[in-house]
């Protein structure tokens, strides 16, 4: 994070009056800091929207906000000056005709359109001023605004009016994601899409802050671990076993080892495709140059294998058009065309990166009546929502084509779900899990919901509702059975487990700020914790289960998630070298089934607040051209 500029420190120093004791000491911090945000100031920004919330409680709108206005006393506390342009919320109609003031970078998007198309101006309002509020938080906290904004006037009020935040990853500011939340929702362009009221604003901001201040602990907590001889040992020897699986795949022209069994060798699942994608995210991790250009490499060997006859099938292990289709990015070309895209973008490569992404959009467009996350349309969407979210903040990139893609695809879902019969229904059986159930058809949504930024489709919270009916409980473990048949087994890992539902209820309550949602995700997590080993691999054993646990840390801070994930990734290692002395069949060198899932889990154990399951999660993206 770049440096306070001398005329912000001022600003703010001037809006605190003589109150600077403390924070003259903590701005000191501020200053030094490079990526971290203090403690002190994510405190200080929490009074802020509670402060807002008092006076919204009284009646009153402020409708001048900005630093200026706010003095912190001595306490901490925030209070709020300057009432000279306040009104009440029922006097709409004695005010309509008096002009609105402010400073314009903190002005909202429907009174910016309003200047711009002519029109009346619109009174401020609670959910305008939650929307400055936001704006002016996003500037304490990183000394920027949210926006690139252009000085000339109305330049300026199409940006307000139309652009999207940046985040706060792109001010330099790391593990920050729970704030970004908070902020980005406060920000959304349409009111009715923002929070509640302010109440409700300073509530999630007040909670993510707390967060955030139990994740500050993350590197103090891992090193603290490392000191420790026997598991730092452990730590060690998982490290080296990194090392040496990327060693091993440092050439992309060997023949894959084969143990028994064949399978596909271009796709995302299990070839070349996949080990691209995890090179890549790697090499985000350990920002090292040759791995991303390693990882190019192996997405051109992608590429060439297409026309192969086993590239993305394979009669051996039954993968065929018939059981995976033709449209899964996690089984056919649509894969190879997302990888290379999100690849191109990260080296700025802008014609490839257009290239890959049309070719996607074409490819991934047949006709497909499967639902599901791996096999079907909703895998799609998915794949959609990751270039999105990679490309939102790149404005040489035209999301267009993309979100009216996304959009269509989440129309045509929604219209066969809701001809679906109700979850639980004792007449028509149906699949929960993630990979091919309920689960991954509400994670997808949800998914598209938040890179997007569209509204929910008007079944979700029933939807939700008749899959969490469905849960059972054991003390505190919550668990699915695999389908709504009696006797149906319930297991632990992502494709039809608890770890996929950990993922599905906590961003359910990321984006839908439901308690209960969280409480599901937790539950789902003690049964991860407790259940059967069921091998290393991402899609069904102890990789996909520790990202279940990774998720839960994040969402909560809770450093005992990340105790778990750190054992599940050791005990994996320890079964994949086991394996490796066997001659069964294995996929040593596949994203979701075998090594190359692991590696990108033991890699991103260094940093975990910015972990995320591969071709899954919400991501963090390199900036564009930065890795050349």
């Amino acid at each position: 994070m770049k440096r306070i500029k001398p005329d912000i420190l001022v600003l703010l120093l001037s809006a605190i009056g003589s109150q600077t004791p403390f924070l003259l000491h903590f701005f000191d911090s501020y200053l030094r800091n490079s990526e971290r945000l203090p403690p002190e100031l994510v405190s200080l920004c929490s009074e802020i929207p509670d402060a807002y919330a008092k006076l919204h409680t009284l009646g009153v709108i402020h409708s001048d906000v900005h630093a200026n206005n706010l003095l912190v006393m001595e306490n901490g506390e925030v209070r709020i000056i300057d009432h000279g342009l306040a009104r009440s919320q029922g006097d709409d109609f004695e005010l309509a005709l008096v002009p609105r003031a402010g400073v314009g970078f903190f002005f909202e998007p429907e009174y910016a359109q309003a200047v711009l198309s002519g029109s009346m101006l619109p009174l401020s309002s609670c959910a305008g001023e939650q929307y400055s509020v936001a704006a002016l938080i996003y500037f304490l906290l990183t000394g920027q605004y949210y926006l690139h904004f252009t000085y000339g006037k109305e330049e300026m009020l199409h940006q307000i009016a139309e652009h999207l935040p940046l985040p706060l990853s792109s001010r330099g500011i790391r593990g920050a994601d729970a704030l970004n939340e908070v902020l980005f929702r406060a920000l959304r362009k349409e009111p009715s899409a923002r929070f509640p009221d302010m109440a409700a604003m300073a509530a999630e901001f007040r909670s993510a802050s707390s967060r955030l201040a139990l994740l500050s602990k993350g590197p103090e907590h891992s090193r603290a671990l490392a000191r420790d001889p026997v598991r730092g040992a452990q730590d060690r020897c998982r490290t080296d076993w990194l090392d040496s699986t990327l060693n091993s795949l440092s050439d992309p022209t060997i023949d894959l080892p084969i143990c028994g069994l064949r399978f596909p060798t271009a796709s995302l699942t299990f070839g070349s495709a996949g080990i691209a994608y995890g090179l890549f995210r790697i090499a985000c991790t350990r920002e090292d140059a040759q791995l991303f250009a390693l990882a190019e490499r192996w997405i051109d060997r992608a590429l060439r294998e297409i026309g192969q006859d086993t590239g993305f099938y394979h009669q051996d292990v039954q993968i065929t058009p018939e059981t995976v289709g033709r449209i899964s990015p996690y089984h056919s070309p649509c894969g190879i065309a997302c990888v290379q895209a999100l690849l191109a973008h990260s080296f700025g490569d802008v014609q490839t990166r257009s290239a890959a992404a049309e070719r996607f959009l074409k490819l991934s467009s047949q006709a497909c009546e499967n639902p599901d996350i791996t096999l079907g349309r909703s895998s799609t969407l998915l794949a959609l929502s990751l270039l999105v979210d990679a490309f939102r903040w790149d404005t040489t990139v035209n999301t267009k084509s993309l979100i009216e893609a996304g959009n269509s695809l989440l129309t045509g879902l929604w219209e066969q779900f809701d001809k679906m019969r109700p979850i639980g229904d004792p007449t028509f059986p149906t699949y929960l899990g993630m990979a091919h159930g309920w689960a991954g058809y509400l994670y997808a949504t949800l998914r598209w919901m938040r890179s997007a930024q569209v509204p929910a489709p008007n079944n979700v919270r029933t939807r939700l509702r008749e899959l969490a009916d469905q849960a059972q409980r054991r003390g505190s473990r919550v668990f699915w059975p695999c389908e709504t048949r009696p006797n149906s087994p319930r297991l632990g890992g992502w494709c039809n487990g608890s770890a996929g539902f950990v993922h599905l209820w906590s961003l359910a309550h990321r984006l839908l700020l439901e308690p209960e949602w969280l409480l599901l995700a937790e539950g789902a997590g003690e049964d991860v914790r407790h259940a059967r080993e069921e091998g290393p691999s991402l899609c069904c054993g102890l990789t996909g289960k520790a990202y279940s646990q990774l998720t839960l840390y994040k969402q909560t801070g809770n450093p005992g998630w990340l105790d778990n994930a750190i054992s599940m990734a050791r005990l994996a290692v320890r079964q994949t070298e086991m394996m490796a002395k066997t001659a069964g069949p294995r996929i040593p060198y596949s994203l979701y089934k075998g090594e190359v899932g692991l590696a990108v889990l033991v890699a991103e154990l260094e940093h975990p607040e910015s972990s995320a399951m591969p071709f899954f999660e919400d991501e963090a993206w390199p900036t564009s051209g930065s890795h050349r």
